[in-house]
């Protein structure tokens, strides 16, 4: 059973944004003045200005909104990365209730996917990133930036097939994620993925091979239990056994979920 409740039907409004609608009721005011000044009789030009500002005040209000969002957005992942896994998925799933635009939807689901990962829920964490990935590939965004964040969104849901044991999957995401087309994050997050489904075949001269060729990108790109999973997946092809101790016990368990034969590298921790 999946620890928490991550997405519910009624969580995700769609556009439009508040923003939108701010936008529209003050351009739609400030239209209907300018109207009624020209029927009083007062001059073009003071009703010309009036349209003016009225669009520049709705521009405004937009801009404001939307840093707003971004800051709101990076509270929810600060919350995941400090491990308050609930709060983070509170703060996702009032997000999506707002209404939010496609790009920023897409954000807060990888954020919740990310949250499910976290909690060895990686079913759940596959389909809220199948979501998001088909939120993207919709949305009327710039050829580049829809690559980049596809390309990071797929090494994210490939890594979850692979700790389902869906490897085929996991590999073909992989084959099509345009990784050269993403943003930095894209290449540590897909070696990852394809270091998991690698061990879990027991291919362990591939992994070597592939440890010793990224060892600078996996190093620098990953996280502090992603660091420790390489470490045991490193431990596991050359036959180690890495002693009680050595791994933080906290994140034990989301090692052997993910990479279940990592039980007996890790001395045999449950």
């Amino acid at each position: 059973m999946p620890r928490h409740e991550y997405l519910k039907p009624g969580d995700e409004k769609l556009p439009g944004s508040a923003g939108d609608a701010v936008f529209a009721l003050v351009v739609v005011a400030m239209f209907v003045g300018a109207w009624a000044m020209l029927v009083s009789g007062a001059a073009i030009a003071s009703a010309i200005a009036i349209v003016g500002f009225a669009l520049a005040l709705a521009w405004r209000i937009r801009t404001m909104l939307r840093p707003r969002l971004a800051r709101d957005i990076q509270a929810a992942q600060l919350e995941r990365l400090r491990e308050h896994v609930p709060a983070a998925i509170a703060k996702c799933r009032a997000l999506l209730r707002r209404g939010l635009a496609a790009y920023w939807r897409a954000q807060v689901l990888v954020v919740l996917g990310e949250c499910a990962e976290m909690e060895g829920d990686f079913a759940e964490a596959a389909a809220i990133f199948v979501r998001a990935e088909g939120i993207l590939r919709a949305a009327r965004l710039h050829g580049v930036l829809r690559a980049q964040q596809l390309a990071v969104v797929a090494a994210k849901r490939a890594f979850a097939h692979a700790a389902l044991g869906e490897l085929d999957r996991a590999e073909a995401t992989l084959r099509t994620a345009g990784v050269r087309d993403g943003v930095p994050l894209a290449g540590p997050l897909s070696c990852r993925a394809m270091l998991l489904v690698l061990a879990r075949r027991g291919l362990k001269q591939q992994v070597l091979e592939r440890l010793a060729t990224d060892a600078k990108l996996l190093r620098n790109g990953l996280a502090f239990r992603d660091r420790a999973l390489v470490a045991v997946i490193g431990a596991y092809a050359t036959s180690r056994t890495i002693p009680h101790g050595s791994v933080d016990a906290s994140i034990v368990p989301w090692l052997t979920s993910a990479f279940p034969e990592a039980t007996a590298t890790l001395g045999g921790a449950p």
